[in-house]
């Protein structure tokens, strides 16, 4: 299935928003270290995080925005979905057309 992506940077609101979508966010930890990690789920106050450091955990809402969105600034989100493709068919079509019209319709 083909995939398609977009950064964006957004707000703590929007992310919620698109938070049932798995997303690649960056974490601002360290600014001199730009760290990536998924967002599986979010369900209430927490989320499901994989971190390819060290795994896949569960973390609160405030102790991700606190590292995610540090200054209140919004933070940096790879939202990746299924591409909206359109599928072309071929009808059969007659081979020779035939038109008729009926001109003493007034």
């Amino acid at each position: 299935m083909a995939r398609e992506s977009k950064a964006y940077k957004i707000d703590k609101q929007i992310l919620e928003k698109f938070v049932n979508v798995p997303m690649l966010v960056k974490i601002e930890d360290d600014p001199r270290f730009p760290h990536f990690v998924v967002i599986i789920n979010y369900r209430g106050d927490y989320l499901q995080v994989f971190n390819p450091s060290h795994g896949e955990y569960i973390s609160s809402k405030r102790e991700f925005y606190s590292v995610w969105d540090r200054y209140d600034k919004g933070g940096y989100a790879l939202i990746i979905a299924p591409k909206k493709t359109l599928k072309t068919f071929k009808l059969p079509l007659p081979n020779k057309i035939n038109y008729e019209f009926d001109f003493n319709f007034f």
